[in-house]
């Protein structure tokens, strides 16, 4: 990946670079490709850009040959404009003038003519035919000049920090690569279910542009997570950082993260129904495909003009693809920290059953993390995250809590075999035997397909249903093994199910 430069040419007039192209993160950072033009053998670049420490890097268009790189400051002239009557009197000393005043005086009347001699924070000195005057810089409403050229522009002489590129040979472009952080992009899906056994799904993009005017270039949209530890860190060659600045940061290294999750969103709406409406029916895709480097994956939008500050709306792609509906339970462990398990005491609160859409990705590419909303008919009927999915994979997307199918789950102890197993050290642990019920009651006016999870710590015992069983292999310090079961059931109109399971695990004695 290229990122660009900005490059001025010649001391004397700097060029205009522009940025090339730039690869968006979903953190707020991206990798711009800054490009300057070569117009003789020396390049300057004032506006430097702040990239992340390690990813700032110079090259040139093919057949150029650089000789030298250095950060440096040259001196500029810029045309200063005064904001205060202070700073205009100041701009003025030596000049005839007239002064208004802001109330009454016997010595000096309303107004006061005369040349300015100096101007300080606490007294001003005016040169008049009856002789000097002092007066407070808080006394003067107005100043006029009698010959009309006040003075309230002047140059001001300082220095900047540049980039000077000193050329051997070749024509062509300088470019800077970096991570630069003010551009970004933020997906989300729209799916619609209004077709019972087809859906589509819509992929958009939003960019926001915080970073530079955009003109005509291609942006890629990266999914994945890339190690990046020095994110929140500038690089020493452009930051300005002293020695001990640098050395003190080093102390320390920053964790970008990359992706994110949203909240659920689920309500319901009285307004009238209208038409299903097709989100990319407006739009036309990206013409170019996206292209997959290593684990990262790159959504290509090309010809994107923005202004600094100006926000991208984007349709990236449509897919359609067979789904089902799915109600989904998921029971966690309650075994803490491996061995400790604390009967709850009471009824526990019934577990919620969520009605999801499940579906496989067809799209070609992969679907990043993004809020994905679910729409029938025109309306809204939920909103989940939809995690990182390969091309082809399954999708599962919940829509919302199910209302009319209900679940209860409780657990209990049924047997205890005291001092089962004693450890070098000389603690004891009991052997416990728990005993698990799921009980499902489907309301609704037609049958529903269930998928029930239920994680866990120790030994299956025995499982009615017929679940899929998967174990985790014990790590050395663990006394028990973790593991879990998945029930794929159909629950019918008005049925209702019971299933049991019983485990034993190692609990350690008080």
């Amino acid at each position: 990946m290229i990122l660009s430069l900005m490059v001025g040419a010649a001391m004397i007039a700097p060029e205009a670079g522009r940025v090339a192209s730039a690869s968006l993160f979903k953190n707020g950072y991206a990798v711009v490709v800054r490009e300057y033009p070569i117009t003789g053998n020396e390049v300057v670049i004032e506006d430097l850009p702040q990239p992340s420490l390690g990813t700032l890097w110079i090259t040139a268009s093919e057949g150029v040959q650089i000789g030298q790189v250095v950060k440096t400051t040259r001196e500029v002239t810029a045309e200063h404009e005064a904001q205060t009557l202070q700073e205009i009197m100041q701009d003025n000393i030596g000049k005839n003038l007239i002064f208004g005043l802001n109330y009454d005086d016997q010595v000096v009347g309303k107004k006061l003519s005369g040349k300015l001699l100096t101007v300080g924070a606490e007294a001003l000195i005016v040169q008049t035919d009856q002789g000097p005057v002092a007066l407070h810089p808080n006394r003067i409403a107005s100043v006029l000049s009698p010959t009309g050229q006040l003075i309230y522009k002047n140059s001001v002489k300082g220095s900047k920090n540049v980039l000077d590129v000193k050329l051997k040979s070749g024509r062509g472009s300088i470019f800077l690569v970096g991570l630069e952080k003010g551009l970004t992009w933020a997906p989300s899906y729209a799916i619609d279910i209004s077709d019972p056994k087809q859906l589509s799904l819509v992929a958009k993009a939003t960019v926001l542009d915080d970073l530079a005017d955009l003109k005509d270039i291609e942006l890629k949209f990266v999914t994945g997570f890339p190690n990046v530890p020095w994110l929140a860190y500038l690089d020493p060659f452009l930051s300005g950082a002293s020695v001990d600045q640098f050395a003190g940061m080093l102390t320390s290294v920053g964790q970008g993260g990359f992706g994110g999750a949203a909240g659920q969103m689920a309500f319901q709406n009285a307004a009238p129904r209208e038409a299903a409406r097709d989100m990319a029916a407006a739009f036309t895709p990206s013409p170019v495909p996206g292209v997959q480097e290593e684990d990262l994956f790159f959504y290509r939008q090309p010809h994107v003009s923005l202004k600094q500050g100006d926000r991208g709306y984007y349709f990236m792609f449509k897919a359609v693809s067979p789904y089902e509906h799915l109600y989904t339970l998921d029971l966690p462990d309650r075994v803490e920290n491996n061995y400790e398990y604390r009967p709850v005491p009471g009824p526990l609160s019934p577990p919620d059953v969520w009605h999801a859409i499940k579906f496989k990705n067809t799209s070609g590419q992969p679907l990043t993390t993004a809020p994905a909303t679910v729409f029938e008919n025109g309306e809204v009927l939920g909103q989940d995250t939809l995690k990182y999915s390969s091309a082809g994979s399954e999708v599962l997307v919940r829509m919302s809590k199910a209302l009319d199918v209900h679940a209860d789950s409780t657990e209990e102890e049924v047997g205890r075999e005291r001092a089962a197993l004693k450890l070098p050290n000389g603690v004891y642990y009991d052997l416990v035997t728990l005993k698990g019920s799921i009980a499902l009651d489907n309301f609704k006016h037609e049958a529903v397909k269930m998928k029930i999870t239920k994680e866990f710590t120790g030994e299956l015992a025995s499982a009615e249903g017929s679940p899929v069983a998967t174990k985790t292999a014990k790590a050395l310090q663990q006394i028990n093994p973790t593991g879990k079961l998945v029930w794929n059931t159909q629950l019918a109109s008005g049925a209702k199910l019971t299933l049991t399971y019983t485990y034993k695990l190692y609990v350690r004695m008080n």
